[in-house]
């Protein structure tokens, strides 16, 4: 009796210590996305303009290349409400990774933070309702970007980046860069920033497969 107790408290432990490996691992490359989609928030900045807004797919190349986690490319394909803490842990440790990012860039293209502060004085101006569409919009467009790239369709990626860069769509890792790399923290820029995580969300989260085959005719049968 003794014995089967003991057993069953090592394979409790061992399960414990297999979870936080794995929330670790998680963690771990959801900074490593946060600091793809800098690089690529970097360029941008710099070169500005459709080039920029092409080059930026970049970042998003990396993520799927290396099977990176990105709360953006993920949020459209969880399968149940009990992966939400997981994806919760993705945008931290994406945040994280541009937190990190910002760090080096204020030191490596001091010349830039004007443009992230531009930035971020623009998304509070436009307010919360505004922010959520336009991550609304974002979201939707990630989505397909990414299932197609998950099947080696890289060019819905070069199309689908700059298309929402340059219509002035919001992309919350991406902002979350700009954001800590300006140095802007306000109340107001953490309402809009809310805004576009939850935007980014629902947005992701328009082309459910569940709800597109629901919604899917039925073709008619054949008469004989």
């Amino acid at each position: 009796m003794e014995k089967n107790s003991t057993n069953l408290s090592q394979s409790a432990n061992q399960s414990a210590s297999k979870g936080e490996r794995e929330w670790l691992k998680v963690l771990v490359l959801a900074m490593l996305a946060g600091a793809a989609i800098s690089l690529g928030c970097v360029v941008y900045l710099v070169v500005g303009g459709p080039l920029g807004a092409v080059l930026f797919s970049f970042g998003l190349l990396t993520c799927i290349t290396f099977k990176l986690q990105l709360y953006t490319g993920q949020a459209g394909f969880i399968e149940s409400l009990g992966l939400l803490p997981r994806l919760g842990l993705v945008l931290l440790g994406n945040i994280i990774g541009c937190g990190i990012m910002a760090l080096i860039v204020r030191v490596s293209h001091p010349m830039i933070v004007p443009n992230a502060v531009d930035i971020a004085m623009i998304r509070t101006a436009a307010g919360f309702p505004r922010i959520f569409f336009l991550a609304f919009l974002c979201g939707t467009i990630m989505t397909v970007a990414v299932k197609n790239a998950r099947e080696s369709h890289y060019w819905t990626l070069l199309l689908g980046i700059p298309m929402f860069i340059l219509t002035g769509m919001v992309h919350s890792i991406a902002d979350a860069f700009y954001i800590l790399l300006s140095g802007v923290y306000t109340w107001d820029v953490l309402v809009v920033y809310i805004a576009a995580v939850l935007g980014n969300f629902f947005g992701c989260n328009l082309y459910r497969p569940s709800w597109i085959k629901a919604l899917q005719l039925n073709p008619t049968p054949k008469k004989d």
